[in-house]
């Protein structure tokens, strides 16, 4: 609901959470334990596992995408890396390195 300055009353189209379907997402132990913690609140994949709406769940707890939008590899490794649940550009890239170790990290490359 928006109210502006006039006092009238708007609503926003809201987005239905119910209307998601369940979809699987694979993490490495140590990426699961950075979302379960609370510190890993986003997750880049190669393809698009689902669409905003859908879940996932990790020992039992629900997880909604919010958005999934494609951008390149760059941009999420120096400004994204703290909700991927890094320290730093550089352990995010270590990380992509070791899950991609024929293709490696390529910046330009477009990622969900």
């Amino acid at each position: 609901m928006l109210i502006p300055a006039t006092g009238e009353i708007k609503y926003l189209e809201e987005v239905k959470m119910c209307d998601g379907k369940k979809v699987e997402i694979p993490f490495s132990q140590d990426m699961k334990d950075e979302a379960m913690l609370g510190r890993k609140t986003m997750t880049s994949r190669n393809k698009a596992y689902g669409k905003s709406g859908d879940y996932f769940q990790l020992d039992g707890c629900k997880f909604t995408l919010k958005e999934v939008i494609k951008i390149p590899l760059w941009f999420v490794a120096t400004y994204l890396y703290l909700p991927e649940g890094f320290t730093s550009p550089e352990s995010f890239k270590a990380k992509w390195i070791s899950l991609h170790p024929i293709v490696g990290y390529t910046p330009s490359k477009l990622i969900y």
